[in-house]
């Protein structure tokens, strides 16, 4: 992680109105630009956004970018549960920084990712996570999609 990125990131003391909005937002634009797998026009995305709202207020966040946020993940104990960062930042190392404030911080070691979604599955590889596990969930509209687990080589040991 570039030095100057550690300044970027911030867990926020609360999810107020304004972070969750934003928040969402960056969820929704990444998965519509990442699983068009869905093959619905962004339907399943539209009807998940009130479940990842709930989700957000239950998990630890962690943000980057302190004037205006980029990208965030979302942790529960040794998973991350959300990696997202607004498509016109990708590729820039703010998902790497994220995964690696996330890995060092709380100790993160699993990941749970959609096969079909073959950049986030080799975004993972490039950061020392290995497939562990598959499994097939059919979607309401009778879609088979492959989710795979994945974890760290060598876990970390996290720092407090």
């Amino acid at each position: 992680m570039r030095p100057d990125w550690e300044l970027e990131l911030y867990e926020p003391a609360r999810l107020d109105a304004a972070l969750e909005e934003r928040l969402l937002d960056i969820w929704e634009q990444a998965m519509l630009a990442t699983h068009d797998f869905f093959g619905d026009g962004g339907e399943t995305v539209r009807l998940k956004r009130p479940y990842v709202s709930r989700d957000l207020r239950n998990l630890k966040l962690v943000c980057f970018g302190r004037a205006a946020v980029k990208g965030f993940a979302a942790i529960a104990g040794e998973e991350l549960k959300m990696l997202y960062v607004v498509p016109e930042s990708f590729k820039r190392g703010i998902g790497a920084a994220l995964v690696d404030y996330a890995r060092t911080r709380y100790g993160i070691r699993y990941v749970k990712v959609y096969e079909q979604n073959t950049g986030a599955v080799l975004f993972y590889k490039r950061l020392g996570f290995v497939i562990f596990e598959k499994s097939v969930n059919t979607d309401r509209h009778g879609q088979r999609l492959s989710v795979l687990r994945m974890t760290l080589k060598q876990p970390p040991t996290p720092r407090h």
